[in-house]
């Protein structure tokens, strides 16, 4: 599926995403433990491997971002074909 072509379900996308990403406390939670670990790791590392580091986070971030956005769209999607499929009152 290519994300796109899915202009008005990227743009819901856009307008939902803070609702969609809403701070739970389990992931409060292990975001305040993944940053422990990043400042304890980021104390033993020289200049360029922290460079190398914070290139190697933005690209996952980058990646991850088109991940949540084309898993938006498939179930979205999804999610019209099966309310178009439940609605035909042509099937048995």
């Amino acid at each position: 599926m290519n994300v796109n072509n899915k202009k008005t379900i990227l743009k819901l996308y856009d307008t939902f995403m803070d609702d969609i990403y809403t701070m739970t406390s389990k992931k409060y939670k292990l975001s305040k433990q993944l940053s422990d670990l990043e400042d304890s790791l980021n104390k033993t590392l020289t200049d360029e491997q922290r460079n190398l580091l914070d290139k190697i986070n933005h690209l996952e971030t980058e990646k991850n971002e088109e991940t949540y956005k084309q898993v938006f769209v498939y179930a979205y999607s999804l999610a019209t074909k099966l309310t178009i499929e439940g609605l035909d009152t042509n099937k048995n």
